[in-house]
C-alpha cells in the first residue's frame, strides 16, 4: 500500500521491533547503531520505484488467479525479455532462476524464427 497509504512513526517504529524480534528468534542479533540505520518505508520504495505499490517484488499477486496475473518471459515490445522475482513463477530465488531460464529459452526460441 505504499502508493496509498503513509504509515505513522508508530507503525513503523513497531514493524521495526517486530522484525528485529523474528530474527532475534531465529539466531540472528543485529546491533542497530541509530546514525547508521536506513528506514525505507514502503512509500519510499514506491516512490523509488513507481507501479511497485511499494512492494518489494512488484505488485502483489494473491489469490487464485496469481499464476494468471505474473507477467511471462516474453514481454510485449520484442527483444525484451523478462526475469525476476515478480515474473513468473513467482519470488524467491530458485524462481527468480526458474524465470531467467524461461527467458533465454524464449530468447534462443525466438532468435532461431528469424
Amino acid at each position: 500500500v505504499g502508493d496509498t497509504r503513509s504509515f505513522t512513526a508508530d507503525e513503523i517504529s513497531q514493524f521495526e521491533a517486530q522484525a528485529f524480534e523474528v530474527m532475534r528468534r531465529c539466531g540472528l542479533e543485529i546491533r542497530q547503531e541509530p546514525d547508521q540505520t536506513v528506514i525505507t518505508t514502503p512509500n519510499e520504495f514506491e516512490r523509488l520505484f513507481p507501479g511497485t505499490g511499494g512492494a518489494l517484488y512488484g505488485q502483489p499477486v494473491h489469490g487464485w488467479r496469481a499464476a494468471f496475473d505474473r507477467a511471462s518471459a516474453r514481454s510485449r515490445i520484442p527483444g525484451l525479455y523478462l526475469a525476476g522475482g515478480s515474473v513468473h513463477p513467482g519470488p524467491g530465488v530458485p524462481m527468480a532462476a526458474q524465470s531467467g531460464r524461461q527467458a533465454a529459452a524464449c530468447l534462443i526460441k525466438d532468435n532461431r524464427s528469424q
